[in-house]
């Protein structure tokens, strides 16, 4: 398709073809707003399971895993609300509304050691 003429241009400059994207950036599944099962989470939920989906892949790296090989995440709350710009409440709101459609599952570790979160294994 062939671009329209630009007789107006904006003050920052645009992306080329010729440009590598170095932007660190993360993955948001698909899935999360095609599967019905899915569709009617909260955006807060969905960018809160990007967020746990990133650091899965930091922790596979690390090799933290259980005896059965499933990996675990450790992503307190508040870590995670300071990295969204949001309050602590709708973090645990998130998180419980993953827990509810079995996205994800919380191992307590006890007194002030930090949950270790899995990741469901999903089928879209």
């Amino acid at each position: 398709m062939r671009a329209a003429e630009m007789k107006e241009r904006p003050d920052f400059p645009l992306m080329r073809q010729t440009d590598v994207q170095n932007i660190y950036h993360m993955q948001m599944p698909r899935w999360l707003f095609s599967d019905p099962r899915y569709a009617d989470m909260s955006l807060d939920a969905k960018v809160a399971y990007t967020f746990l989906l990133n650091r899965f892949q930091l922790s596979r790296r690390n090799g933290w895993a259980n005896d059965q090989g499933e990996v675990f995440i450790i992503f307190p709350r508040k870590e995670l609300a300071k990295e969204l710009h949001i309050c602590e409440k709708r973090v645990t709101a998130a998180f419980k509304a993953l827990a509810e459609l079995d996205l994800i599952w919380e191992k307590r570790c006890g007194r002030g050691d930090a949950n270790q979160i899995y990741l469901a294994h999903v089928q879209p």
